[in-house]
């Protein structure tokens, strides 16, 4: 570089030397600003990926076994609604190995409770707000038949105690019964589940609230294993194989073993509170619930029986 250069340099118009450094500035901070844009929208995408991707593999490890054990338990309900009036679940206390139908009927309520909690356990850390929607529903079915099993909203407008799990389970003491029926991560084997509660007491409450469980009872249980019911089948429709599905026609069925209108109403009110109704099941299942309830209805007006079936007489079954 010669001397006179950069004498001609220095000597030029202060107003070029601005512009050139004003320049310089200029597109160094355009670029460095795109250049960390693009760095964060980098990362954001590699985050939602990321993120996606494992609340996809947990939906993967527990899809097949929810299935299978929802399944099971939907077929022994229907089970139940044949033969209720047989007494099968009236054990009185006696929670000997030879009662099997009792023990078995726990025993696949439980493992779908276990399934559902393990779920809960490792989705808890995944950011729900970016899955993907079909994977989002899968969180919102079974939020929703955990809220089936615990909230006593499901009771609202009728003649409850909350304060006391006479009808329904404590939100955490259900998980804590779930926890006890794990054996190696996995859902405990029927004869080992027989074998614990003879030996292990914290399940009583389990075993109490089947217990001579009946349609005739005055108790409301009956119509929350009836919700939890209906929740399985929407859930399996919307996740399962085509062999494992519920018509239209038996889910109507299954509505119309709820007792009290107030638990169709409340259901309907509470399913979209939950983020469902919008998916074609849950659609299906509030509209059906309401042609249930607007039978009952006529059958019952508002003055009459709170009971959408037989009026209850507190036989026993």
């Amino acid at each position: 570089m010669s001397w006179g250069f950069i004498t001609s340099f220095f000597t030029a118009k202060t107003n070029l030397l601005w512009a050139a450094l004003v320049s310089v500035l200029v597109s160094s901070t355009i670029s460095y600003l795109f250049h960390r844009r693009e760095i964060r929208h980098r990362l954001a995408t590699e985050y939602e990926y990321e993120q996606r991707k494992e609340l996809r593999d947990i939906i993967g490890l527990y899809h097949g076994r929810l299935l299978s054990a929802g399944n099971s338990l939907n077929y022994r309900f229907w089970n139940l609604y044949s033969n209720q009036d047989k007494s099968w679940l009236m054990v009185r206390g006696a929670y000997d190995p030879k009662r099997y139908y009792f023990h078995s009927f726990v025993y696949r309520f439980l493992a779908v409770g276990v399934l559902m909690r393990q779920f809960e356990r490792k989705a808890i850390f995944v950011d729900a707000r970016i899955a993907e929607q079909h994977d989002f529903l899968f969180l919102k079915y079974l939020a929703t038949m955990h809220w089936c099993l615990t909230d006593v909203a499901l009771f609202q407008g009728l003649a409850y105690d909350s304060s006391e799990d006479t009808d329904h389970f404590f939100a955490d003491a259900f998980r804590g019964y779930c926890d006890t029926c794990v054996q190696d991560s996995n859902v405990i084997e029927f004869n080992d589940f027989v074998e614990l509660v003879q030996k292990n007491r914290s399940l009583d409450p389990v075993l109490r609230f089947f217990d001579s469980l009946c349609r005739k009872e005055e108790r409301f249980r009956w119509d929350r294993l009836v919700v939890f019911h209906l929740l399985i089948v929407a859930f399996i429709n919307t996740f399962g194989y085509i062999e494992q599905r519920t018509s239209r026609a038996k889910i109507e069925g299954i509505a119309e073993e709820i007792k009290n209108r107030e638990v169709l109403a409340n259901l309907i009110q509470w399913l979209p509170r939950h983020g469902l109704g919008q998916d074609r099941e849950s659609k299906m299942l509030i509209r059906t619930c309401r042609k249930v309830a607007r039978m009952a209805e006529q059958i019952f007006p508002a003055d009459g029986p709170t009971s959408a079936g037989p009026v209850a007489t507190g036989h026993s079954c």
